[in-house]
């Protein structure tokens, strides 16, 4: 359900693929096409709801409306019996479910591989991201900087007397600390270059 072409394309295309298969002049091409936008606009309001409940029942019960709609138009245009009418219905209902499966296999497997990269490279108390991150981005930059002859600028800070703070008040302090820090120098920088990375490359007292 995740359709992310421009309606504006939709219809043109539409009146191509008719034109080059000879049948727009013949009105059950039309009601066809008509059904098949009106299917296209209510995935895509379908795909823009971020919560619905039962996503599997919502596909299914659009999925075989419309395609039920579709095979009738393709039985009114080429006189099919009806026996063939529900049968490829049928086929197409199968296919419908077959499809959710394979489709929500393949996004639980990118979305783990997203969410392992992220813990990968990012450091769980800042937020910010990791050495890992950095060595494998400043190698990249330097590369890139190297070849196109640009400007390349880093900067590294390190927090003054920090292990004074965790051996006083304590290591969970001390997070708070990196924390607060992280969290202000983010939002200098998203007031004045988003576009600047924060990488934690330090231990407990670096940023």
């Amino acid at each position: 359900m995740n359709i992310k072409v421009p309606m504006y394309y939709f219809f043109p295309i539409m009146i191509l693929y008719m034109v080059f298969n000879s049948s727009i002049g013949y009105w059950e091409s039309w009601l066809h096409g008509i059904i098949l936008m009106i299917f296209y606009i209510s995935l895509n309001k379908l795909r823009r709801r971020q919560k619905y409940r039962h996503p599997f029942v919502c596909y299914m019960l659009m999925g075989t409306v419309f395609g039920g709609m579709l095979w009738l138009c393709m039985k009114i245009k080429f006189g099919l019996p009806m026996a063939t009418f529900f049968e490829e219905w049928g086929y197409l209902i199968i296919f419908e479910a077959l499809l959710f499966s394979y489709v929500g296999m393949i996004l639980r497997d990118s979305q783990l591989k997203i969410k392992l990269l992220q813990f990968a490279n990012h450091d769980a108390l800042t937020k910010t991201e990791n050495y890992a991150a950095y060595t494998a981005e400043i190698n990249n930059l330097f590369d890139s900087s190297s070849k196109n002859k640009l400007d390349l600028s880093m900067m590294m800070f390190d927090i003054d007397h920090f292990k004074q703070v965790n051996d006083t008040y304590g290591h969970l302090a001390g997070d708070k600390v990196l924390q607060h820090v992280a969290d202000v120098v983010h939002t200098v920088i998203n007031a004045n270059d988003p576009k600047v990375k924060l990488y934690r490359t330090g231990g407990r007292n670096s940023m």
